[in-house]
């Protein structure tokens, strides 16, 4: 959703096991893919993040998800 300093943006993930190191970015128009959760799962369970980013939500792109070994877990294009 739109804010002061370009817009906030709260992710709900489920189904990450245990130990697993991920990494969310986030891709938008005009801007540097931003890092926007990096977190070991201490259990497999549900986590929520909110971060604030640059862009307009309309400039978002990509998010993606990955282990810290490169993988691409999750990669969602965003179209308006």
């Amino acid at each position: 959703r739109p804010a002061d300093s370009g817009s906030d943006v709260t992710l709900w993930v489920a189904g990450v096991p245990d130990d697993m190191h991920c990494v969310v970015t986030l891709t938008s128009d005009g801007h540097a893919p931003q890092v926007i959760a990096d977190w070991t799962a201490e259990y497999e369970s549900s986590v929520t993040f909110t971060a604030v980013i640059a862009a307009a939500p309309a400039e978002v792109t990509r998010i993606r998800f990955r282990a810290a070994d490169g993988r691409t877990l999750l990669d969602l294009p965003i179209t308006a």
